[in-house]
């Protein structure tokens, strides 16, 4: 399982353009609005919660689910109350609000998979994101400026 799970108090609408826009700052001359670089965002089947992504961008392809959850994610999973970390298991719980971006298939290596969710995961969780969980191994991180830069160079962070 490749994805990662940032966690708020705010909730950030999603939509294809407002997705594209941000793809377009950290992938140029890729998302362009056409299509002619065979990468896209489109809206998913929730509005404003789910935007599914097909990267063609070299060293970060595959395609993707990105979620806007205006809930808890402790309402979807247990992960969040089973943190080892005290403080950061009440801090995790006590945000209403989540962002995840998930692999759903690659045609390439895991790796690639990996940077485009770390980048896709920089600039899109929200500012107040303050713990990030990676499901497929349970663990979790604060979610801190240093954390973001690394996430930001395609870095998975676990």
């Amino acid at each position: 399982m490749v994805m990662l799970v940032a966690l708020s108090k705010s909730h950030t609408p999603l939509s294809a353009e407002s997705v594209r826009a941000e793809f377009k700052t950290i992938y140029p001359r890729h998302f362009l609005s056409t299509g002619d670089d065979g990468s896209f965002v489109t809206e998913g089947p929730q509005l404003h919660m789910d935007a599914i992504v097909k990267s063609l961008v070299p060293g970060a392809s595959g395609f993707f689910m990105i979620h806007s959850l205006p809930f808890p994610y402790a309402d979807l999973s247990k992960l969040p109350g089973r943190i080892p970390d005290p403080a950061l298991r009440q801090l995790a719980c006590a945000q209403t609000s989540a962002m995840s971006v998930e692999l759903v298939h690659t045609w390439a290596g895991a790796d690639d998979a990996k940077r485009f969710v770390a980048r896709a995961m920089a600039c899109l969780a929200p500012a107040d994101s303050v713990v990030l969980i990676e499901p497929g191994s349970g663990t979790a991180v604060a979610f801190d400026d240093a954390v973001r830069k690394r996430l930001a160079a395609g870095d998975m962070v676990f």
